[in-house]
């Protein structure tokens, strides 16, 4: 029983340092605090960084839905002004085959 709480004890001390005389360290545990506090306001700062770029996230994807809803109407736009495009060409060209024609008809 006696080596196991030795095994024990010294294990305990070299995991947490504990001074010859048994009393805990003020200097340290005051050290210990101000780590934790600077964690603490560390943590803060990366929660409110977190929040701001999830809002910029949420923001960008608004502005990106917009885009692709944008880019969608334009490419309908674009789509029936080609086919209004291949209309009227195809009645210019009609027209200037029937001048030719007549032209030609004329010659003869």
């Amino acid at each position: 029983m006696l080596a196991e709480r030795d095994t024990l004890e010294k294990n305990y001390c070299e995991l947490f340092e504990v001074p010859v005389d048994g009393r805990s360290n003020d200097g340290d545990a005051m050290l210990l605090q101000e780590a934790l506090r600077g964690k603490d306001n560390e943590i803060r700062m990366l929660e409110e960084r977190l929040a701001v770029s999830s809002k910029n996230v949420e923001r960008l994807n608004d502005e990106l839905l917009g885009a692709n809803l944008e880019a969608n109407v334009l490419g309908q736009k674009l789509q029936d002004l080609q086919q209004e495009h291949d209309k009227l060409l195809e009645r210019w060209m009609q027209r200037v085959r029937v001048e030719v024609d007549k032209m030609n008809a004329q010659l003869e």
